[in-house]
This record gives C-alpha cells, structure tokens and sequence, in this order.
C-alpha cells in the first residue's frame, strides 16, 4: 500500500489489517537511527577506557614514563606495578578488571586454614612490596572478604581484617586524600570523607 491517497490507503489497511508501506519505512528508518545512536554512546562510553589500556601497554618501563612526564608537563606520572612479587604467583589487578568491582566476594569460612594464613601472608608481602599501606583479596584476583593494612613503619601495626561488618559510626566525618594500588596514576587520588570513628566486628 503506498502513501498516496493517505485517507484510502489508511482505510484499506485498517480494513484488511496490513499497515501502510510509509509507516513500515518510516518505523524502519527510526530503528536505523536508534541504532546508530546507540553505536555512538557506546563508542563515547568505551573510547576513554579503550585509550587508557593502550596508554598503560605502552609505558613499559619507568624511564620511559619519565620521558613522557619531562616532553609533557602536563602528562600524569605514572606508577607502574611489579609484573611480580617475591615468594608469591598473585599479581595486583588493575582497573577496569571486573574482579575489582563487579564480582561478588565471597566470606572466610575458616580460620586457621592453611590456605587463609598463606593468602593473608603474601597479601602482606605484596602490599610492601608495592609500597601501600593497605591491600584487598578482590585487588589480587581472590574474592573473599579479606583485606590486610599497615598505616606504620612498624610491622606491629599489621592487621587482617576478615567479613568484616560496620555496627556503629560517627556523623562527624574527616576529609583526606586517598589512592589506590589498582591504579596506575600517582595523581589518580582524591579526597575521601570517612567518619572519624567506627566499631565493626
């Protein structure tokens, strides 16, 4: 049915229950349109992330990340990663590895296994190795709820937090900067407000 006499052919398709040629190409061309869009925003929405993987494949070592920052002063400095660490097969993971974020973490369920006292121990090591002050399983490729820091120099301050849950908190709420192992850039920090007190078991 073509699109002359619009009032003829609107009646002949409603009578014989066939919709109009024009309507079928105009419906048509809106679902091309919505497609391309859609093809843009992922394009827009992936593109950042896509360049930044490829940025981080080409700084293979340190002395070429220091190039890069002295031609650019405006460049981020980079802080690379080990591609390995002492006395142990685990490696920090990265973002965007879904692991970080998007995988649920499982709880410690015993204790005094001897695959949670190794896990927790080179969780340690690597954190020192890496030159932070706190680690997570999940940022090592294990996602179970356990997370290792040492805001010292003494190692007497050591602590393995396990399932831990948060029973109490305070409303007032301070203010400092904080960065992450799975994140490449030392500018890669911002300011996080946390409470200045709280009880977990």
């Amino acid at each position: 049915i073509s699109c002359q006499q619009p009032e003829k052919a609107f009646i002949k398709a409603r009578d014989s229950k066939v919709r109009p040629r024009c309507s079928l190409e105009r419906e048509t061309k809106i679902a091309a349109t919505m497609i391309q869009l859609a093809r843009i925003y992922l394009i827009a929405l992936l593109a950042p992330t896509a360049n930044s993987l490829l940025h981080y494949q080409r700084l293979t070592n340190t002395n070429h990340v220091n190039a890069v920052a002295k031609n650019n002063p405006h460049t981020l400095s980079m802080r690379l990663n080990p591609t390995s660490f002492a006395n142990t097969n685990y490696i920090i993971s990265e973002y965007p590895r879904p692991s970080l974020r998007r995988v649920p973490n499982a709880p410690v369920a015993d204790f005094s296994s001897p695959d949670f006292r190794s896990i927790s121990s080179q969780m340690l090591s690597i954190m020192y190795e890496a030159k932070g002050v706190g680690l997570a399983a999940p940022q090592i490729g294990v996602n179970e709820l356990i997370f290792v820091y040492n805001p010292s120099d003494s190692k007497n301050m050591e602590r393995i937090v396990c399932n831990p849950t948060i029973t109490k908190y305070s409303p007032q709420t301070i203010v400092e900067d904080e960065g992450c192992l799975s994140l490449r850039s030392d500018e890669c920090s911002g300011q996080v407000a946390r409470s200045e007190w709280i009880e977990t078991q």
